[in-house]
């Protein structure tokens, strides 16, 4: 099965051997769209958020033809503005 992708967020960086204890009392994040979450088990200890995102699919990565159709339309629309300057 394909895995999600995670991306870690450093909030803060302790010293070595530096330590803190206690808790957050509040902590306000956004919606996330369905499949994604948040994992804040090392908040706390390390300082870091994960973000968790939903396993992709093949049919969601775009295809290199796309990628070309992007291209030359924002290569159009610069040339297009160069010339009208």
């Amino acid at each position: 099965a394909p895995k999600g992708s995670t991306t870690l967020i450093q909030l803060f960086d302790l010293p070595d051997g530096v330590g803190i204890t206690g808790y957050f009392a509040d902590i306000l994040l956004p919606e996330l769209p369905e499949g994604e979450s948040f994992d804040l088990d090392n908040l706390l200890t390390g300082g870091v958020i994960a973000l968790m995102g939903k396993p992709f699919s093949p049919d969601e990565i775009p295809e290199p033809s796309t990628w070309a159709l992007l291209l030359l339309g924002a290569a159009g629309l610069l040339y297009w503005r160069k010339k009208n300057a």
